[in-house]
């Protein structure tokens, strides 16, 4: 499995011949059921390792492990009890503090304290990945979840997927759509995309807030997600955008892209501070570049030839290629 299941002894009771009435309770619940029995009522706390470690500390490469870790030690420090884990396919070391009450007060990975967010309803559980930064992949944790609308006729349709994501480096906290092409600038975590009719930028900034890492990261975490949740009703389940352009205003209302162009997303990376996007006319040859900084501005624009991108994917005469790539979140090897 990839739960652990921890469960505090119950307080010492004299029967009256003299035998604790607790041992009475355990042979008797062992009895019926030796395998589960004294785990099915709710004295019983149950910590998600998936939602702890994240997926790829127990599962590389997506294969499924029914048996994903063994406890190698486990250690006691005055009220605090530390769980030493080993996962079975990665060979990772992992260690889960519990308090008192049995309540998660940290945990580590490869002697590294991390983030302990568990997964919530529909969020399901966080996986590792990187955004692309000037400075190369910048560690974040991301969690996803399903958003839908009934219509009319009573069917329920996808309306999109909402996507929450925590610079590990920083506590950076940014939560949008699933679909935009992101990047880090300095603190700033920007994901952008185009609206359904192809002719505005969506701009969804971040950090929405900074989570500390403490024991109150995960209260604080799910108490953002609660609010971002509750904007989403209010909103008809609609993400709404910090900053919307008009590409034909960025382009300076360039003949090359009139304002009934179909436009696509062609690519988009970060670089001397700036997050570049590349923006494609399905009707010509033409590309938009378009150069965003750190506080929502157009820092530059130009417009991209064929030749042009032959001439600097080739810089010299190689086979044609377009190195240029989108930067979604990629899963750590």
């Amino acid at each position: 499995g990839t739960s652990i299941l921890a469960r505090s002894s119950e307080p010492s009771r004299e029967a009256a011949d003299g035998r604790e009435s607790a041992v009475e309770d355990f042979i008797s619940e062992f009895v019926k059921e030796p395998r589960t029995a004294l785990w099915k009522d709710g004295l019983v706390t149950r910590i998600d390792m998936l939602g702890v470690f994240g997926v790829d500390a127990f599962y590389p490469n997506s294969l499924a492990w029914v048996d994903v870790a063994e406890i190698a030690d486990v250690s006691v420090n005055g009220e605090q009890m530390t769980l030493t884990l080993r996962a079975k396919a990665t060979g990772l070391t992992l260690s889960l503090t519990l308090g008192p009450s049995l309540e998660l007060e940290s945990a580590s990975r490869e002697g590294r304290r991390v983030y302990a967010l568990g997964g919530r309803g529909p969020w399901g559980s966080p996986a590792n990945g990187t955004l692309a930064s000037a400075q190369g992949g910048v560690p974040v944790l991301g969690l996803c979840r399903e958003y839908t609308s009934t219509d009319l006729a009573g069917e329920v349709r996808l309306v999109g997927i909402g996507r929450a994501l925590l610079v590990t480096e920083t506590g950076g906290l940014w939560i949008g759509p699933s679909d935009c092409a992101m990047g880090v600038i300095g603190e700033r975590i920007l994901g952008m995309k185009l609206d359904e009719s192809g002719r505005d930028l969506l701009v969804f900034a971040g950090p929405r807030t900074m989570i500390p890492l403490s024991s109150k990261s995960q209260e604080l975490f799910w108490a953002e997600i609660a609010k971002f949740e509750t904007e989403m009703q209010g909103s008809g389940n609609q993400f709404k955008p910090d900053l919307t352009k008009s590409l034909v205003e960025i382009l300076g209302n360039d003949s090359r892209f009139p304002g009934n162009t179909e436009v696509s997303m062609r690519s988009s990376s970060v670089r001397d501070g700036g997050f570049v996007i590349r923006f494609q006319a399905v009707s010509c040859q033409w590309c938009a570049e378009v150069v965003i900084g750190p506080d929502l501005n157009v820092v530059s624009t130009r417009i991209l030839s064929a030749q042009d991108l032959y001439d600097e994917s080739n810089p010299e005469g190689t086979i044609p290629s377009d190195p240029l790539v989108p930067h979604f979140i990629r899963p750590n090897k």
